[in-house]
């Protein structure tokens, strides 16, 4: 909205060239400047005496307002039409003592207030009493501060920035009286934001500097733009940092490609925050990321992991668990081709197609349901096939599943661990055991899949669980982490003697790799060390160490002159994630920041905005306290978020026909 126009120039003819002429002596002819036209229209003789005084009175109001001025300011105070405006050039000022001087000043520069009248003459006081009444006294400190925190509140709720153009919220904040004035949409995506991004990038590199050390978790996908970024993590149990996020632009997601730019940010953290900043470089198994990260291990003393998850989820592929959500979903679409629409009384889930968990929730809410659907299927008047109906009468298609729900359930629970951003790969051995329990013939759980699966595909498990745990899936590094691991201490392999050598021999090949061991006396000292930690003996065997965080507890023994050597190594193998699952959130939120709304954005805003959200107010403004670290690994795998009352959930949204379900 602009200004309002000022009833003085009803007084004043416009002669061109920015001359003006009073219409009233015409005699008098002078630049065209609002203040000096009032000022002759309130001494000129030959104006009606009414308008005479209305303009007297406006100029000595605003000669009065120009006196309360405080000293330092150099804005000015003018009037336009019915209003006083104030506007700041320098924001020099204190602006609580331009408030009680009766003027309304924000850090936009421009306030707004009624001008005295002749009649009854509204007094510069009342005015004061007015403004001081309606609207808050801000500091300019102060404003500034709040529209920081306003673009904060905007940016972690993903609200686009021309939000704050919107009428109806400018209105509300001009109707509250607060004071506070909203920052333009070019403000808050120009100087409060970069303000933003360098406080973000400050705390980001003070919490790097805290952390002993960090793991790089890279990974790629494609934005909403169909151009190919990769995103770079910094992962320890304790926080999980955006690093980088960057566009391949023209370049294809090579190994090389990829082998140049994370050696790039490794040289960059480590001349930032020292060597051996860096343990580990973590990804799944795609081809150009495995020949990436191998390449780095081969010239450094950076390992080289798999991501446990990506592994998981390739064998719950394998075995096809998700042949009854396939049936399942297949046949719904088949129902809804026919146009059935059911209105049972139940409520069943179909799961994302990337999510075993929501699979498992399937199963759980089709089991709990099974006495409704019982009665649906013997009564005519409702909607849902004959075959559906057959199919829930078969007590063999139940049985079925209750037999494939326990093995799925315990894939999907060691999904939900290593997936974690509080697990570490001491923790992959202790799942894959669990389930190499079930899948070998010799385990005490195999039972488990004898009644899942028919005896022609035993044997198609057994073979697909032995190619995705092979030892160059799960390394001796990841058996090392176990056997260090306070909780767990090598339990699983402790009567494999020659899984325990070649675990010691890892221990020894990765300290000379670090140069922490680079004399016999200090070598032999090492093997003391870690015979008194499996053995629990000195500090080892004390109980007032916590052990629930295997990564604190190490970091606690560095102090210790007796512990030291082995707790330098042990804190750099129990820092590094089971699982790449940190970078794939990553996406999850930068796919919320850059949609289709917001799709003209530049990547170097998209990075700012994701510095933002994610390293400032998710981690490192909040932070992460050590018990929901350590509860983290039960609440993932909580079976009671499930729990209700299956004759209260309401509407199948559609039928489904398990014929086929049974034939395999």
């Amino acid at each position: 909205m602009g200004k309002p126009k000022d009833n003085i120039w009803q007084q004043w003819t416009d002669c061109g060239d920015n001359k003006v002429e009073c219409r009233n002596c015409k005699k008098h002819k002078i630049e065209k400047h609002a203040t000096r036209c009032r000022l002759h229209t309130s001494l000129c003789s030959s104006t009606p005496k009414r308008i005479r005084e209305i303009f007297t009175e406006k100029v000595k109001s605003l000669q009065q307002l120009r006196k309360q001025k405080p000293s330092g300011w150099t804005g000015r105070i003018m009037e336009e039409g019915d209003v006083a405006i104030v506007e700041d050039h320098s924001r020099d000022f204190d602006v609580e003592e331009i408030n009680q001087a009766g003027v309304a000043v924000s850090s936009t520069s421009v306030a707004v207030f009624p001008t005295p009248s002749p009649s009854g003459g509204t007094s510069s006081s009342a005015i004061n009493s007015v403004l001081t009444g309606r609207i808050n006294r801000i500091s300019s400190s102060k404003m500034k501060e709040l529209q920081l925190l306003w673009a904060k509140a905007i940016i972690s709720g993903n609200v686009a920035f021309e939000w704050t153009q919107n009428p109806f919220l400018q209105n509300f904040f001009a109707n509250l009286g607060s004071g506070f004035l909203l920052p333009s949409r070019k403000e808050i995506s120009g100087s409060i934001l970069k303000i933003l991004d360098v406080e973000s990038k400050e705390k980001r590199k003070i919490c790097i500097d805290n952390q002993k050390c960090f793991s790089l978790v890279p990974d790629g996908w494609t934005n909403i733009c169909g151009l190919s970024v990769i995103n770079i993590m910094l992962v320890n149990p304790i926080k999980c940092i955006l690093w980088d996020s960057f566009q391949t632009g023209e370049e294809k997601e090579t190994g090389i490609y990829i082998q140049g730019n994370l050696e790039k940010a490794i040289n960059k953290i480590e001349e930032t925050y020292g060597r051996h900043k860096i343990v580990a470089v973590v990804s799944d198994q795609g081809s150009n990321f495995l020949f990436a990260r191998n390449a780095i291990a081969r010239t450094s003393s950076i390992l080289s992991i798999n991501c446990a998850a990506h592994m998981l989820n390739l064998l719950a592929s394998d075995r096809r668990l998700g042949e009854y959500n396939a049936e399942f979903e297949r046949y719904i679409s088949e129902e809804k081709d026919k146009g059935n629409n059911p209105s049972s009384l139940v409520s069943l889930s179909i799961p994302s197609p990337t999510r075993w968990f929501g699979i498992r929730d399937m199963l759980y809410k089709l089991d709990r349901a099974k006495p409704v659907l019982m009665r649906l299927s013997i009564k005519d008047d409702t909607d849902i096939s004959f075959g559906t109906k057959k199919t829930l009468r078969d007590e063999a298609f139940w049985s079925k599943l209750l037999s494939v729900r326990p093995l799925f359930l315990a894939i999907t629970d060691a999904i939900a661990i290593v997936e974690s951003n509080a697990s570490c790969i001491s923790d992959v051995v202790e799942e894959f055991e669990k389930l190499r329990q079930i899948f070998q013939p010799a385990g005490h759980n195999h039972n488990m899949l004898k009644e899942a699966v028919n005896l022609s595909e035993i044997r198609i498990c057994i073979k697909s669980f032995e190619k995705r745990s092979t030892d160059d899936r799960i390394t001796s590094i990841h058996y090392l982490a176990n056997l260090l691991d306070p909780r767990y201490r090598g339990r699983t392999f402790k009567d494999d003697e020659h899984r325990l050598v070649l675990t010691l021999e890892e221990l020894q090949t990765y300290a000379e790799s670090l140069g922490v061991i680079p004399t016999e006396s200090l070598k032999e000292e090492l093997g003391n060390q870690i015979t008194n930690f499996r053995m629990k003996e000195g500090l080892f065997n004390s109980t007032m160490l916590s052990h629930r965080l295997p990564f604190k507890y190490w970091d606690n023994m560095r102090q210790f002159q007796s512990t030291s050597l082995l707790a330098g190594i042990a804190v750099r193998l129990l820092s590094i994630p089971a699982s790449s699952a940190a970078v794939e959130r990553s996406f999850s939120r930068q796919g919320n920041v850059h949609t289709k709304t917001r799709n003209i954005l530049t990547h170097e805003n998209v990075n700012r905005l994701m510095c933002i959200k994610w390293n400032l107010n998710d981690d490192l403004e909040l932070g992460r306290d050590s018990s929901k670290l350590e509860s983290e690994l039960v609440e993932c795998v909580d079976d009671n978020e499930c729990d209700q009352d299956i004759d209260e959930l309401i509407y199948l949204d559609t039928p489904f026909n398990d014929d086929e379900l049974l034939a395999k």
